[in-house]
């Protein structure tokens, strides 16, 4: 595997990408999502307690997205976060996230045991063997507040792609309709930024407003203004910042 050339500079955030090795589904079915959030949540601080059942891991999950606490035991704490996860989007067949490391390393480790921890749960379940995720994750410095703001905005509406295939394109067909969705859309932190839910899967609001100033839920006006603004016709402006060249 090639080396990477981007060191990772500890409390600056990065975008971080992985897709499914040859664009394949990483999430068949509900359930598979919150193993993700489960096993993300315990990358960060340790491990999964032991003989864990999958009706326990659910829940844990449900818990951290809802903002409750998850029953003692569920997860091994070894360590303080090694990183911050101030937004993030699970999609078919790929992941985002925006991610600050509190020591060195700390994004490198935390994406490993996740995606080693996911791999095998997947391959387990699904009867498979081999790579599941498109080798090395994508990592995008974020350079300033102007690009934390866009790249976050991205992230959280980017579940529009499954609303509406050609939305980056054409725009969107009905606005309204595509709040909602986004509204019900529980595997991003759209519900998180504009102040209906308050998951545990985020780190703490002190910690978001280190990187976002005065943290203060954004309305679904500002959402649908950004989406206009940018979408169609200046969508091309803005891909440097979201995906590599």
């Amino acid at each position: 595997m090639p080396k990477r050339y981007l060191v990772f500079e500890n409390l600056s955030p990065y975008h971080i990408i992985n897709r499914g090795v040859d664009k394949r589904a990483i999430f068949q079915e509900e359930n598979d999502y919150y193993r993700f959030i489960f096993q993300a949540y315990s990358a960060n601080f340790g491990s999964p307690g032991r003989n864990l059942g999958k009706d326990k891991i659910i829940q844990a999950a449900k818990a951290l997205l809802k903002g409750d606490e998850i029953t003692e035991g569920l997860i091994q704490k070894e360590h303080p976060p090694l990183v911050y996860i101030l937004n993030f989007s699970l999609m078919p067949d790929h992941i985002h996230f925006t991610l600050a490391q509190r020591a060195d390393q700390g994004i490198t480790k935390f994406m490993q045991k996740l995606t080693c921890a996911f791999a095998c749960y997947f391959n387990a379940k699904y009867e498979r063997s081999g790579t599941l995720f498109q080798g090395r994750f994508k990592a995008i410095s974020i350079k300033n507040k102007f690009h934390l703001d866009v790249v976050t905005r991205y992230i959280n509406v980017n579940s529009l792609d499954i609303f509406q295939k050609d939305w980056k394109e054409k725009g969107l067909e009905n606005c309204q309709e595509a709040t909602e969705f986004l509204k019900k859309y529980q595997w991003s932190s759209y519900p998180d930024f504009i102040g209906i839910r308050h998951s545990h899967f985020l780190s703490p609001r002190e910690i978001l407003r280190m990187f976002y100033g005065e943290f203060t839920s954004e309305s679904e006006q500002k959402y649908q203004e950004f989406i206009k603004e940018y979408l169609p016709e200046h969508w091309r402006e803005f891909t440097p910042l979201f995906l590599e060249k």
